[in-house]
């Protein structure tokens, strides 16, 4: 919980200087930005010291996702923890980047959101079924498949569109209502 306040003070400091630079254009962009990073942030926080615990006790973390649960074989379960571990931390950096506002970085958030479905909704359904078994499996994972793509289709349809992506045309750093033609002089 603490890493959550500190990426969150960390993101909306960096927010607060990047979006003053161009004088209160694409409000509404910034706005649903900010709500999107704060969600980001919220769902992968922990990503990082779950990658910290696999380096540090990898046996123990390879024990106990390689057991079968449900219809994932137990390889399967095993690969899709450990990528689903390392795509959260790489989605959680990747939306810290988009701070900047360069269409590179919100290409490969976009991308990682993606890639990120299938996986996600794998290891929700196996993490489910080892602390539950109150529900069918396919119920299980067509709940866990319906609420994580429409989050992460979400986000990755409001990149895609159009007043964000003049958002993330504007330079950074440097002022839309700047005029150079002064400096050129």
């Amino acid at each position: 919980m603490t890493l959550t306040f500190i990426f969150l003070a960390v993101t909306a400091i960096f927010l607060i200087r990047n979006y003053s630079k161009d004088n209160g254009r694409h409000t509404v962009a910034k706005i649903v930005h900010a709500i999107v990073l704060v969600l980001i942030i919220v769902i992968h926080e922990n990503s990082i010291e779950q990658v910290g615990y696999l380096i540090q006790h990898f046996p123990e973390f390879k024990a106990r996702h390689l057991d079968p649960v449900g219809v994932v074989p137990g390889e399967l379960n095993l690969i899709t923890s450990l990528l689903h571990e390392i795509l959260s931390a790489l989605i959680l950096f990747s939306a810290l980047s988009t701070v900047k506002r360069t269409r590179r970085s919100v290409t490969l958030l976009r991308a990682l959101l993606v890639i990120s479905v299938p996986v996600t909704v794998i290891d929700y359904y196996c993490l489910y079924l080892t602390s539950s078994t109150d529900l069918p499996d396919w119920m299980v994972f067509g709940r866990g498949a319906i609420v994580i793509a429409a989050i992460y289709f979400g986000i990755f349809l409001l990149y895609s569109a159009r007043f964000m992506r003049e958002f993330f045309r504007s330079p950074e750093g440097v002022s839309v209502h700047h005029d150079t033609s002064k400096e050129q002089a």
